[in-house]
């Protein structure tokens, strides 16, 4: 067996783990690979093995003793990351996405050449000077006057919402579902669309169709059988002359008075009501007579 510098109970490793615990020396404020311990560590007791292969797992330490180039603290690490290149940045972080947006201007930089043709903001740069197709296809979809393919296929993905040339295609073109800008031109921009709708179906109220409507309430509008007619003003219309109301006034001569309900009879020597009046309660001390007389009536 090898030499070890000390041991460390299986248990007393797994309770360091369960309290976050660097399980080498116990402390809170680090972590196994950050740990300052050197030397060799055996793990003893029960199931002994397995504890090591989770303690290897949750608090791995890639560093060796006497390995005086791998960063052991976080801030070593971080400065050693931004010694890379933006090329070689495997995440994508925002201090390299900086590096790379300061390349663009920068012809100096070693990192200049790695960038593409259409990257690049120098003027007159050796490097980036594109070719004949290469500035073709450089151009928006709009100012292509020789309708290539790949063009074509730019305004067909323009369609998407989430395209940068989404803003270059019409509203009619537009496939997206719940897109903010072609739903407000629908709306607002094709006015001779709105225009040919009624009054009845305009939801804006728009002043087109305010004058529209007041203009049909003339004989002479060809909406003008549209309106109802409580709304026609004319005198002498003949499409709503039969259509008006008849007020209530005249309503109620007109209609026979036996029909009408008995608490629209106001005269108690109505013979047509009296017989509901009398059950509804109306004369209540004419029943309780009649009730008496009834019931001292004699037998034959």
């Amino acid at each position: 067996p090898l030499p070890t510098d000390w041991q460390i109970e299986g248990a007393e490793v797994l309770r360091r783990l369960g309290n976050q615990q660097c399980w080498i020396c116990g402390l809170a404020q680090h972590q196994a690979n950050d740990c300052e311990c050197e030397g060799r560590i055996t793990i003893t007791g029960p199931r002994a093995e397995e504890i090591a292969c989770r303690a290897a797992q949750e608090q791995p330490r890639f560093k060796e003793p006497d390995d005086e180039e791998t960063p052991r603290t976080f801030k070593e690490r971080m400065e050693q990351h931004e010694r890379l290149c933006w090329v070689d940045c495997p995440r994508q972080c925002d201090y390299h996405l900086r590096k790379r947006e300061e390349t663009r201007d920068n012809e100096d930089d070693c990192c200049h050449t790695n960038l593409w043709h259409n990257e690049c903001r120098v003027l007159h740069c050796h490097m980036h000077q594109p070719g004949e197709k290469e500035a073709h296809e450089e151009l928006c979809w709009i100012k292509c006057t020789i309708n290539c393919q790949f063009h074509k296929d730019q305004r067909r993905k323009a369609r998407r919402v989430d395209n940068y040339y989404h803003s270059t295609i019409s509203a009619e073109e537009c496939i997206a579902k719940h897109c903010r800008m072609h739903r407000a031109q629908t709306q607002e921009a094709p006015g001779v669309k709105h225009d040919k709708l009624l009054w009845t179906h305009c939801r804006k109220g728009c002043n087109f169709h305010r004058q529209q409507f007041e203009d049909a309430r003339k004989i002479d509008d060809p909406y003008h059988n549209i309106l109802s007619a409580n709304i026609c003003e004319a005198i002498d219309c003949p499409t709503h002359r039969n259509k008006k109301l008849i007020p209530r006034k005249t309503a109620r001569k007109e209609i026979p008075h036996r029909n009408i309900h008995w608490s629209f009879c106001y005269n108690d020597r109505c013979t047509d009501h009296y017989d509901a009046k009398c059950g509804a309660g109306r004369f209540p001390q004419e029943r309780k007579k009649s009730q008496k007389g009834r019931l001292s009536k004699p037998k034959n």
